[in-house]
């Protein structure tokens, strides 16, 4: 995978991916390639992650090329104090989707650099798509950020923008209440990092554990003693696979070996264009071709036209759709 993809396949709820809240949260922008016609839009990470899929008015774009804004570049920037943060919580360090991440920058400015004059805050994880959390926003602009009544109202805020967003997605392995104690956590090490200084009990909140470098993989020994009996010593010993005697004999049973009279095949059509939005289905060449009993198409899905829970991935195109 690379950053393109990642954040192309970005789904709050079922791929909450890390690179995407962080794009969103520094403000960058795409290019995306739209239709046969060559039209390109350009639009901040966000706002495609929430039109790019089905229905979408970026439904099918093609990621050309990202911009990061320099800071300070707005011209109704201060040009203050940046502070950004990104965090997430997952089941392991590596190889292993957020439950909850969290991308924020903000502007400080004033004396000690303490009051926040711009922010984007951006969840994953948590809601059915990328959450912007407008009022966490809109509280922490114009507030100090070493006042704790400005962290107890953008605790309020938060849950504020989780509501609005229809609450917390639906998650088998992981409570709504575990998810919002993660994300309060985030916003408490984002203030924590704003400090212009900290005790050395609070500065520990915000110092990371270890390094990737410093966690090895993980490894074991076990070891046997082969000196003594050879009949209890595993080592070197033959152990027969359990299907050998079936597999060698020629009496294992596979998919081809199964009777199919009266078995339907199905056979996939593949578009042979790219980048272009299919107008209509023809099946009258493929309904005349010997032996073909029926052709099936999204309509003659029973349920939903999908492959993922979240709806997102299809199992057939329909008509109007971008390929």
């Amino acid at each position: 995978a690379n950053v393109t993809t990642n954040t192309a396949t970005t789904d709050a709820a079922f791929f909450p991916s890390d690179i995407a809240v962080v794009f969103a949260a520094l403000g960058v922008t795409v290019d995306l390639a739209l239709g046969s016609e060559g039209a390109i839009n350009h639009v901040p990470v966000e706002e495609y992650i929430e039109t790019g899929g089905a229905g979408g008015i970026n439904e099918g774009g093609v990621i050309l090329q990202g911009y990061l804004p320099r800071l300070g570049a707005d011209a109704s920037s201060s040009n203050g104090y940046h502070v950004f943060y990104s965090d997430k919580v997952a089941q392991r360090h590596a190889n292993s989707h957020a439950i909850v991440n969290a991308g924020f920058l903000i502007e400080l400015s004033g004396d000690n650099n303490t009051t926040c004059t711009a922010a984007r805050a951006f969840f994953g994880g948590a809601t059915a798509t990328i959450l912007r959390a407008i009022s966490l926003e809109g509280v922490l602009i114009g507030s100090d950020m070493t006042d704790p009544a400005t962290l107890a109202a953008a605790m309020d805020a938060l849950e504020q923008d989780i509501a609005e967003a229809g609450g917390f997605n639906e998650d088998p392995q992981n409570t709504a209440e575990y998810r919002l104690a993660l994300a309060r956590s985030f916003v408490y090490k984002l203030f924590l990092k704003a400090q212009p200084s900290l005790d050395p009990t609070l500065a520990s909140a915000v110092a990371p554990f270890a390094a990737v470098e410093d966690r090895p993989v993980s490894s074991g020994v076990q070891t046997f003693d082969t000196s003594g009996d050879d009949d209890i010593s595993p080592v070197g010993k033959f152990v027969p696979k359990l299907t050998i005697l079936q597999q060698a004999s020629g009496d294992a049973k596979y998919s081809s070996d199964v009777n199919s009279v009266g078995c339907l095949y199905g056979a996939l059509v593949y578009t042979d264009a790219a980048n272009c939005r299919l107008l209509g289905i023809n099946t009258d060449a493929a309904l005349a071709m010997p032996g073909v009993v029926d052709f099936v198409t999204h309509a003659d899905i029973p349920g939903a036209n999908t492959l993922s829970p979240t709806g997102k991935y299809k199992v057939f195109y329909s008509v109007g759709q971008n390929l």
